[in-house]
């Protein structure tokens, strides 16, 4: 956000007008020297490439912490089960639940696709843990 405020700043100080309104952008050109060109040039460059690298070192830390939900909350609602009250199969391919070896879930190859997806979206997001029977007896 300070990259972008810099940025824009300068921005309006090199141009002399502001692309709509830019409020925390104006706080920006508080903080800028009005009257160097040189200079204002060297932040406009300097803050927009830092915003681009911020960017992009973030996108790439984002499934590696809790807010990876905001990607998978898209599909999984697009894979939502429509018919409310069926109960997921075991396993997909698998129509009577005595055919299975066991008819829980061992290990993390027993769970589907879908099922993956639910626990990357319910869980990384931790709002899930109030409700959790697991977690409300310790």
């Amino acid at each position: 956000m300070v990259t972008d405020m810099l940025f824009e700043g300068s921005g309006i100080l090199l141009t002399g007008e502001a692309q709509g309104w830019l409020p925390a952008a104006w706080i920006g050109t508080l903080f800028l020297p009005e009257n160097r060109p040189g200079t204002l040039s060297v932040i406009f460059h300097a803050t927009y490439w830092l915003q681009i690298l911020a960017f992009f070192v973030f996108l790439n830390m984002l499934p590696l912490f809790k807010h990876f939900h905001i990607i998978t909350a898209l599909p999984n609602v697009f894979f939502r089960k429509l018919n409310k009250g069926e109960i997921k199969p075991a396993r997909y391919g698998v129509d009577d639940i005595f055919d299975l070896e066991t008819p829980g879930v061992e290990k993390i190859e027993d769970f589907t696709w879908k099922h993956i997806l639910d626990l990357y979206t319910c869980t990384e997001f931790g709002r899930c843990t109030d409700n959790c029977p697991a977690n409300a007896i310790g």
